[in-house]
C-alpha cells in the first residue's frame, strides 16, 4: 500500500496538469482564430483556402485522384442519386470524385476555384483516360455555360469553406438552376453539437474586431479558421440553408463525416 501512494499522486498530478494544458491550448486557439477571423474579410478567407489547397500535395497525386469515393459518399450516391445520367460536381479539386463517378457510368461536368488543382485535374483526367469537363470558377460561384443535370455533388468538405450563410445560399441557388424538381444534392461539412466555450470566445473576438473595423462581412457562430476557413454546422443550419436555396433536406448524418442530401423542390 505504501508503494502505491506516490504513484497515485503522480497520476492525479498528470490529470490535473493535463486538464490545465488542454484548457490553455483551447483558449489560445480561440484567441488565435478569433483574432484572424476578425482581421480577415470573406474575400481574404477565399484567398486563404485557394492558397492552402494549392499547397496540399495529396490533391495533385494520381493515386489519390484514382482512389475512388469514400464509403459514405458511395452510400449517399447509391441511396439518393439515379443510376446514370449527367451529374455536376462542384469543389471538385483535382478530380477524385469526378474519376470515380465517371468510371461508374455518369457523365460529369465539374468545377473548382483553385487554378493549380484545375490544371492538374485536367491532365490527370487525360492520363487516367477519363472523359469529363473540369472548369475554373470564382470562389463560391458556379461557372457559366453549364447544362441540366440529374444531380449535384459539392466535393468533400467544399461547402463549409464558403464564408457567410448568404453566400452559401446564393451558391446553392445557382446550383438549383441546373437541376429539375426532385434532383438530389450532396453537401458535406464539419458539424458541431451545440455551443462551446471555445466557439463562444472565437465568435466574440472576431465579431468585436470586425465591428471595430466596420467590416461589411458578418462573423457567424461556428466559424473557425484552421489553415482554411470552415463553418461548423448544426442540423438546423443545414436544413435552413438548403430550404432557402430550393432544396428539402431528406438525409443528414454526422458520422463518419458530416453530410446531407437535399432534393430540389
Amino acid at each position: 500500500m505504501e508503494s502505491a501512494r506516490p504513484n497515485a499522486v503522480r497520476v492525479r498530478g498528470f490529470a490535473a496538469t493535463d486538464a490545465w494544458h488542454q484548457r490553455t491550448l483551447s483558449a489560445l486557439q480561440a484567441l488565435h482564430q478569433g483574432w484572424w477571423l476578425g482581421w480577415l474579410d470573406n474575400r481574404d478567407l477565399d484567398d486563404l483556402a485557394r492558397r492552402q489547397y494549392s499547397r496540399w500535395p495529396r490533391y495533385c497525386d494520381d493515386a489519390y485522384t484514382a482512389s475512388g469515393l469514400q464509403d459514405w459518399e458511395a452510400e449517399a450516391v447509391r441511396a439518393h442519386f439515379p443510376a446514370g445520367g449527367a451529374l455536376l460536381v462542384g469543389a471538385a479539386g483535382g478530380g477524385r470524385e469526378v474519376v470515380a463517378l465517371a468510371r461508374s457510368g455518369y457523365r460529369i461536368d465539374a468545377f473548382d476555384c483553385v487554378a493549380p488543382l484545375v490544371a492538374y485535374g485536367r491532365e490527370a483526367l487525360r492520363r487516367l483516360g477519363v472523359s469529363a469537363r473540369l472548369e475554373l470558377a470564382a470562389p463560391g460561384r458556379v461557372p457559366d455555360g453549364l447544362g441540366r443535370y440529374a444531380g449535384v455533388i459539392v466535393g468533400w468538405g467544399g461547402y463549409m469553406h464558403i464564408p457567410g450563410g448568404n453566400a452559401r445560399i446564393a451558391f446553392l441557388r445557382q446550383l438549383r438552376q441546373h437541376v429539375d424538381t426532385g434532383a438530389p444534392l450532396l453537401v458535406s461539412f464539419f458539424t458541431r453539437p451545440g455551443p462551446s466555450r471555445r466557439l463562444d470566445w472565437t465568435h466574440r473576438i472576431a465579431r468585436t474586431l470586425r465591428a471595430l473595423r466596420r467590416s461589411a462581412d458578418a462573423v457567424e457562430y461556428g466559424d473557425t479558421l484552421d489553415r482554411t476557413f470552415d463553418h461548423r454546422f448544426t442540423r438546423g443550419e443545414v436544413e435552413q440553408e438548403l430550404s432557402a436555396a430550393g432544396f428539402a433536406l431528406v438525409s443528414y448524418a454526422e458520422t463518419p463525416y458530416g453530410h446531407a442530401v437535399g432534393h430540389a423542390v
